[in-house]
């Protein structure tokens, strides 16, 4: 797996006065920065694993997977603070995709590799998994999703990952 270097959604254009007003709103959280460009497309998160997922539409961020492995992939975000699962999603083999809307914190992605995707429910909590499990791995990489002020106005981070067998 390799991570690529944060890229940041300027929320505020320094040259637009009506949005530099607005810089205070944004560090206390009270208007949503600018939208990004459309990503190739959403990865899918299906409803079950997902029925507590976590999500901060007020944050335009993503993280961009690239899936270049022969299998299918289920992605959990994991976050450092507490350890909950706060999104599942599903990439198919060759392809990408990205989740976007991560609240603001830190996380771990934990991937799973394998093919036939099903999901089970026990004690009435509903898991994605494969019928087929090939391999699963926890990326050392700490993904802080955090906006960082800035003299231009506040960065919003965005991560692109590619999913490769490292050599």
């Amino acid at each position: 797996m390799k991570l690529k270097v944060p890229s940041y959604n300027l929320s505020l254009d320094s040259m637009d006065t009506e949005s530099s007003k607005k810089i205070l709103d944004d560090i206390i959280g009270n208007s949503r920065n600018k939208p990004t460009a459309p990503l190739e497309k959403k990865i899918p998160e299906p409803k079950c694993p997902n029925k507590n997922a976590t999500y901060d539409h007020n944050l335009d961020n993503y993280l961009r997977l690239t899936n270049k492995e022969g299998s299918e992939v289920i992605i959990h975000i994991i976050s450092t603070e507490t350890s909950k699962n706060i999104r599942t999603a599903y990439l198919k083999k060759n392809s990408t995709g990205s989740i976007k809307n991560i609240p603001k914190g830190k996380y771990k992605v934990h991937l799973t590799y394998g093919s036939h995707y099903a999901e089970k429910t026990n004690n009435g909590i509903c898991t994605a998994y494969f019928k087929n499990e090939k391999a699963s791995e926890i990326n050392k990489n700490i993904l802080d999703f955090t906006p960082i002020k800035t003299d231009k106005g506040i960065n919003v981070p965005s991560y692109n990952l590619d999913i490769t067998k490292e050599k």
